[in-house]
């Protein structure tokens, strides 16, 4: 059995991002329910995020081809999770392969040649092959 070591560990998030405080008020006035504001109220507040980064470039747009455009009645449109995965993937294999890029440049102890194994990890989508798969091929 081989030792495992971790060299480095490197993030990437997308530009746009908002403060908690900014997101909170973008959401709220898309619901209508008073009990689902005031849990959101609460929430946002006390969760410990400063800031959310997104891939979406701004909400509430008026293009009706923007994924959460905005609609005459002020609501953004609610895209399905097909359509939120189709927008992660396409930004998931751009921003994969530029941070593996980044982290092998980052490091002169080994090359991508060393790379034995690669673990990656997000919470916000899910598509296959996934990121492993077009880091390992582009790189």
């Amino acid at each position: 059995m081989h030792p495992v070591y971790i060299h480095t560990i490197e993030t990437l998030v997308p530009e746009t991002c908002y403060s908690q405080e900014e997101a909170l008020q973008e959401l709220l006035p898309q619901f209508d329910d008073k009990k689902a504001k005031r849990i959101l109220g609460f929430i946002y507040p006390h969760s410990g995020i400063e800031n959310r980064h997104i891939a979406v470039k701004e909400f509430g747009s008026r293009d009706p081809e923007a994924l959460f455009h905005r609609g005459a009645d002020g609501k953004w449109s609610n895209p399905g999770t097909g359509e939120r995965n189709r927008v992660y993937a396409e930004c998931s294999k751009v921003m994969s392969v530029a941070l593996a890029r980044t982290t092998l440049e980052a490091n002169t102890l080994f090359s991508a040649s060393d790379v034995t194994h690669l673990i990656t990890a997000s919470c916000t989508g899910f598509y296959n092959p996934g990121p492993d798969y077009h880091i390992i091929k582009e790189l």
